[in-house]
């Protein structure tokens, strides 16, 4: 059930409308992993701040490493500025973790419909999500936000003035879906323009769709 959590926690249905590439957003008429496009997948992902294709599953790897072979944990943390390999997937890592944002995909999340369902896979990403702030950390031997300052200052600047835009396309698609179950083209339609500048300007205050 997880793709009908993605498809409800994030605003893919109104990505799916817009004009974005030259290929459609799914490759036939249903939503499934197969189905997905990587570009609208990101990109959804990103605009409800969770950011999940850039850092999920990375502490999980770093903590089996630490507890099941310390020795090599410790190797790569001596190497991870000076192997530039590692180092350029940890350094994209720390900064979609830097991106993500909890509070604001908790509120993403009250668009799910079963609650239950919602709680179980909100859980799951924020577990994911601190434990990956503690590996890496782990990693640079020292806090994020001193290991990268001006990004963190960066993203601090924009999260607080993106704040009422997430909170505005979180009414928008509540409202947006229940007009489509109601069966109200008309009505959806003259939504949607509004809709896309809301996604377009996400996008921009973000600096990235993914």
């Amino acid at each position: 059930q997880f793709v009908s959590f993605y498809s409800e926690a994030t605003p893919i249905d109104v990505i799916e409308r817009s004009s974005i590439g030259s290929r459609p957003a799914r490759r036939t008429g249903k939503r499934s992993f197969d189905d997905l496009r990587a570009i609208p997948w990101v990109f959804s992902w990103n605009q409800a701040r969770f950011f999940l294709t850039g850092w999920y599953g990375t502490g999980s790897a770093l903590k089996r490493l630490h507890d099941e072979d310390p020795a090599s944990f410790d190797l790569v943390r001596e190497n991870v500025i000076d192997f530039s390999p590692f180092r350029f997937i940890i350094t994209n890592v720390s900064s979609a973790i830097a991106m993500a944002e909890p509070s604001i995909m908790e509120a993403y999340t009250s668009l799910v419909n079963d609650r239950e369902l919602a709680g179980y896979y909100l859980n799951r990403i924020r577990d994911e999500y601190h434990l990956t702030r503690e590996m890496l950390e782990k990693l640079y031997g020292h806090s994020l936000e001193e290991r990268r300052p001006r990004i963190y200052e960066m993203i601090g600047f924009r999260s607080e003035r993106l704040k009422p835009l997430h909170m505005l396309q979180i009414d928008q698609l509540g409202r947006w879906r229940q007009i489509n179950r109601e069966g109200d083209e008309q009505k959806s339609g003259e939504m949607l323009h509004e809709m896309l500048l809301v996604l377009n300007a996400i996008a921009a205050g973000l600096g990235t769709t993914g």
